[in-house]
């Protein structure tokens, strides 16, 4: 009875170290059919966007399993409406990515939630915002794979960066983009990277980088001739910054009409006339720009607007143009500056608190291995009791027939004398 016992309590334990297990296998998310959607729709994600729209679109969010689930539905439908060129300012959609993949996503996943965040964010204007997405990604560079998003977030950043007069920082992200491109077979995008890249170099004076960058271009506008339309504004700006008088000249002589012209190209013709000396030509030109365009806050207009007036005699409104153009650039360098900082405070805060949390998780470690000993010594001491019950049992019985024969020998022994001592009276009387 006790050992039946026995074995009762030591099956209970045995149900107890189990139960987490079970609860563990038991409240992992199940997947629906909704992720195999989900696979064929991110396998056409780059060379079919529109089709993969259309399958993400065709699944019921309703039906979807668990957080997992709901998150890479969330990111993916994000990327499909990105990809299809349809703006979003909502987080509604990426939200549940967001939840869930900044806490327990890959490297991959958080790079592209964070990019895509920095998306949402840059169609919103919020620029800000949007470069803090940008930094807290680019801090995944080394951990993450997936080339392709990682280069189109360097090129969205160092739009921002553009934005805020930082054309070292937007000429070397473009450059690392096309590198990134160039790695997985990306020409094209990689030929818009070096157009960038070269674009701000020549914004910034530099020749000898553009000159290095040329060639490049040239090779695959070769094998993209389609694409050789999005370089002819920039071999322009090259040609009227670094070229001769007589060359600049050329070039201007065959502008007739003004309004065919975007922004960007009239500050490269109001740049040659003033290479040319002709300063009223080149305010004629400057002022038929859009002010409400914002191409008229960018680091190319408030650098040319001082040249303009100072090359027409307005000595006043150049100093405050001057002024302006260098109060902007150091306002936007302290701005990217605090954004860093803010950044890496949010970042470092990010891995102490990871710290953290894997020194609870090795202490919950350690405690339930502590635990799952003491249980074990616990069901060894159990069983060494059974064991020595068991012995000391099967002893006391051996014991005990030991006995019962030795008393069974005696009582034969007492027969056998009472047998002689009643045989002996009979002879006796005999």
């Amino acid at each position: 009875m006790i050992h039946k016992k026995m074995r009762k309590l030591i099956l209970f334990i045995f149900l107890i170290l189990a139960l987490p297990f079970s609860v563990m296998f038991i409240g992992c998310d199940h997947k629906t059919k909704a992720w195999d959607t989900m696979d064929k729709a991110e396998g056409l994600m780059n060379s079919r966007p529109d089709s993969a729209l259309t399958m993400l679109s065709s699944i019921d969010k309703n039906v979807l399993g668990g957080e997992e689930e709901k998150a890479r539905f969330a990111l993916l439908m994000s990327m499909a409406l990105d990809k299809n060129y349809i703006d979003t300012t909502s987080f509604d959609v990426l939200q549940p990515a967001i939840d869930y993949y900044f806490v327990k996503g890959t490297p991959d996943e958080r790079l592209r939630t964070l990019y895509y965040q920095g998306r949402i964010f840059l169609n919103k204007s919020d620029f800000d915002m949007a470069m803090q997405c940008f930094l807290k990604a680019e801090d995944l560079k080394n951990e993450c794979k997936d080339t392709i998003t990682y280069a189109n977030l360097l090129v969205a950043q160092g739009n921002i960066y553009a934005q805020s007069c930082q054309m070292e920082s937007y000429v070397r992200n473009n450059l690392c983009a096309s590198e990134l491109y160039n790695k997985i077979g990306e020409q094209r995008r990689e030929l818009s990277s070096l157009i960038r890249a070269l674009d701000g170099s020549i914004s910034l004076g530099s020749r000898e980088r553009a000159d290095s960058l040329m060639p490049h271009i040239d090779s695959l506008i070769e094998i993209h001739p389609e694409l050789n339309e999005a370089s002819i504004r920039v071999r322009m700006t090259y040609g009227i910054r670094f070229n001769s008088d007589s060359v600049i000249n050329n070039i201007l002589g065959s502008i007739s009409d003004l309004s065919q012209y975007d922004d960007e190209t009239k500050l490269d013709i109001t740049l040659g006339y003033l290479n040319l000396n002709e300063p009223l030509k080149a305010k004629m030109v400057f002022e038929s720009i859009d002010q409400d365009n914002p191409k008229s806050k960018s680091f190319r207009y408030i650098s040319i607007k001082p040249e303009v007036l100072e090359a027409n005699g307005e000595y006043e409104k150049a100093l405050d143009a001057y002024k302006n153009f260098h109060s902007t650039v150091e306002s936007e360098n302290s701005k990217i500056y605090s954004q860093k900082t803010t950044v890496a405070q949010e970042l470092h805060e990010i891995k102490i608190d990871h710290l953290y949390s894997l020194q609870r998780k090795n202490m919950q470690i350690w405690l339930g291995l502590c635990v799952l000993l003491v249980l074990i010594i616990v069901i060894c001491i159990i069983y060494y009791q059974l064991r020595l019950g068991k012995i000391k049992r099967i002893i006391s019985e051996q014991e005990q027939s030991r006995l019962q024969l030795e008393n069974e020998n005696l009582q034969k022994q007492n027969s056998v004398l009472e047998l002689e001592r009643h045989n002996a009276q009979l002879e006796c009387e005999k």
